[in-house]
């Protein structure tokens, strides 16, 4: 007898069983400024109602974001939080930060000019009716 032995520790595997890397605050969260832009007591609410962006509103930003994978979307909205409240100290603009979705990175397939016989469509044309 050993004595007593203590319990093996067992990690938590995640799902597929691979274990989730956990993130950082300083990765999670604004910087240190931006964070006390939003603290209550100094919340800037004339910048808000001036420059802010309105609650409801249709728009293709909104489709854009749509078509973002989850982390991706949450890093954009990240990115424009301070501009999308006014408080910026000025109006901030969709164009400023494009959502960049999948199909702008993908490249563009060449057009093939040829009808699939070999030929390209004038040639075919011309053939047909001669």
């Amino acid at each position: 007898d050993d004595g007593p032995s203590e319990p093996k520790k067992e990690e938590n595997a995640g799902e597929n069983g691979h274990i989730k890397k956990e993130e950082t605050d300083k990765e999670n969260s604004l910087t240190g400024h931006d964070h006390d832009l939003l603290k209550f007591e100094s919340l800037d609410v004339n910048s808000i109602l001036t420059y802010g962006r309105e609650l409801l509103r249709g728009g293709g930003i909104e489709y854009s974001l749509a078509s973002l994978d989850p982390q991706a979307r949450l890093e954009h909205q990240k990115k424009t939080l301070l501009g999308r409240l006014g408080l910026l100290g000025r109006k901030f603009e969709d164009e400023e930060m494009p959502v960049v979705t999948q199909s702008q990175t993908l490249p563009m397939t060449p057009i093939d000019g040829s009808n699939g016989n070999g030929l390209a469509r004038s040639d075919s044309i011309s053939q047909s009716q001669g």
